[in-house]
């Protein structure tokens, strides 16, 4: 039964348009990973904080990949259970981070001098960070 909302798509033209969604996916992840790199080379440089945490929730869109990877075992070897537990993983890091970041607990968003270069310098910078906020 077709209707103007939603039209009958036939299982070839399904199958190609989930290998469509699946590289998008994949070159979004790798988009988002060189992204990630590169925006927090230059936070380091000029000792940004908007840019690191830039950076970082790059890495964190790129952590969310690991649907993929649940879809591929599904699709592979029929593992219909490693989608539900990726998004589930993927629940309990967010949650996590969020926990995380609303008792302060991240270091993501201090501006480090150019000096605190090193783990001892970090601690004596003043930022709030602590020992290990910045390492060689």
């Amino acid at each position: 039964m077709s209707s103007p909302i939603m039209p009958v798509v036939s299982p070839r033209r399904r199958a190609e348009l989930n290998q469509r969604s699946l590289r998008l996916a994949y070159a979004t992840a790798g988009y988002n990973l060189l992204e990630g790199v590169a925006a927090i080379a230059a936070g380091a440089a000029a000792s940004s904080a908007a840019l690191l945490g830039f950076g970082l929730d790059s890495f964190v869109e790129v952590s969310s990949a690991i649907v993929l990877i649940g879809l591929l075992l599904n699709a592979t070897l029929g593992w219909w259970w490693a989608d539900p537990v990726a998004a589930l993983v993927i629940a309990v890091v967010a949650v996590r981070e969020g926990l995380q970041a609303w008792r302060g607990e991240q270091c993501d968003d201090c501006v480090l001098p150019a000096d605190a270069t090193t783990t001892a310098n970090a601690a004596a910078c003043g930022c709030g960070c602590g020992a290990g906020c910045a390492t060689n």
